[in-house]
């Protein structure tokens, strides 16, 4: 019998504190004092949009395409060319070096 108190001993004890307890009760006031009052967000403002003023709007449909055709060349700058034959030359450069290493 002396095993079968032992056993039960801590169960028992916590039991008995558990049963003992007596929680304070919370008013009114406790609650009150413990949350915010709601506030509903303010409401975001409209986001400006970019060119939406007449004289900006009719300055950008004045303005004159560019294209890389029609660019200016410069002297001692090499302007880029794109003839396939530049692009093939590329890649059997490519295929060299890459046989070369193994």
């Amino acid at each position: 019998m002396l095993r079968t108190v032992t056993v039960h001993l801590i169960q028992d004890l916590y039991l008995k504190e558990v049963k003992g307890f007596k929680p304070t009760p919370k008013s009114a006031a406790d609650a009150e004092a413990n949350t915010k009052s709601w506030v509903p967000p303010k409401a975001p403002a409209a986001p400006s949009i970019e060119g939406s003023e007449a004289d900006a709007l009719s300055q950008y449909e004045s303005q004159q395409v560019e294209v890389e055709a029609d660019a200016p060349k410069t002297e001692g700058a090499e302007a880029p060319s794109a003839s396939m034959d530049e692009w093939f030359v590329v890649e059997d450069t490519f295929a060299e070096n890459n046989d070369a290493h193994h």
